[in-house]
């Protein structure tokens, strides 16, 4: 058997499936629409990020970006 290198604790997803009507529209939990991260968003990220990322598909050479709209900034 093999240990969970992870674990979600009170994790909610919303969302709605590929074939949903155009009427949904799930409700964003991501800082996105309002204008960014705050100060302290951003700090508790990039500590969380320095301490468990182990692979940066947007910092990698040898990955075409043209089909990773997310890393083109």
């Amino acid at each position: 058997m093999l240990n969970p290198i992870m674990r979600y604790t009170n994790f909610k997803a919303s969302g709605c499936s590929a074939y949903a009507s155009a009427w949904c529209r799930p409700v964003s939990a991501s800082p996105f629409w309002s204008g960014g991260l705050s100060r302290q968003q951003y700090r508790a990220m990039m500590r969380v990020q320095s301490r468990h990322l182990i692979y940066d598909y947007c910092r990698d050479p040898k990955r075409d970006h043209s089909l990773t709209p997310e890393c083109w900034r």
